[in-house]
């Protein structure tokens, strides 16, 4: 199953679920922690999505 967002893209299902899942066990990665340790792999997948004009 695919979700639409816009009509820029579609983001499997599965890779949502991923994210809600193992959200907590990736705060090291996280974006918004000023201590993270790296990139999370998730965030750069989900950027990849979307086509900025």
């Amino acid at each position: 199953m695919r979700i639409k967002v816009g009509a820029l893209c579609n983001v499997p299902l599965h890779r949502i679920c991923e994210y809600i899942l193992t959200n907590l066990f990736r705060w090291h990665l996280e974006k918004e922690n000023t201590y993270r340790e790296g990139d999370d792999e998730f965030d750069r997948w989900f950027r990849g999505q979307f086509k900025y004009e």
